[in-house]
């Protein structure tokens, strides 16, 4: 299922809390540059999280604009990519820090799939309630939701993150 554009919305933007998320925004940039001023090595730190800030921007902008109900669709497909994303993640990288292998080095940034994980869990977990509410009325109706929070949250600890895989 495609992604579509969400319907003209009944209510607007939150203009108190955009403006309350530029203000902490703000308030980050000047204490990045203030307490790298000093340093010429890390000058370019808050040109690079001004540009962040950029493009959370836009990404937030067009999330805003997509059809929830098509993003909730793609559910399971978010899932599977990331249990695949993990799974490559387990048997490919090398050990780092303290023996955890979690980071995919993309060369202008990492990623860590198991940040992935929860947003496609809630998408597989949104699907799969949405369509089986009759099946939570009995004990044996959660089996299968938990399954699928168990088997993510096993592939996370194995990378071992206790954190990620509790939350």
């Amino acid at each position: 299922m495609a992604l579509r554009r969400a319907p003209e919305p009944k209510q607007r933007w939150d203009w108190t809390l955009l403006a309350l998320t530029a203000a902490l925004c703000l308030v980050g940039l000047v204490l990045i540059y203030s307490a790298t001023a000093a340093q010429p090595e890390l000058r370019g730190l808050p040109l690079r999280q001004l540009v962040w800030i950029v493009l959370g921007g836009v990404l937030m902008t067009i999330a805003a604009r997509l059809d929830h109900q098509g993003v909730a669709e793609l559910g399971y497909l978010v899932y599977a990519v990331t249990c695949l994303l993990l799974l490559i993640l387990l048997f490919t990288a090398r050990r780092t820090a303290y023996g955890g292998a979690s980071w995919f080095n993309l060369k202008i940034f990492y990623v860590q799939p198991a940040e992935l994980a929860k947003l496609a869990l809630i998408l597989a977990l949104a699907r799969w309630l949405g369509t089986h509410r009759s099946d939570l009325r009995h004990f044996s109706g959660l089996l299968k939701p938990l399954a699928i929070a168990g088997f993510i949250m096993l592939l996370i600890l194995r990378q071992p993150d206790l954190g990620t895989a509790l939350v």
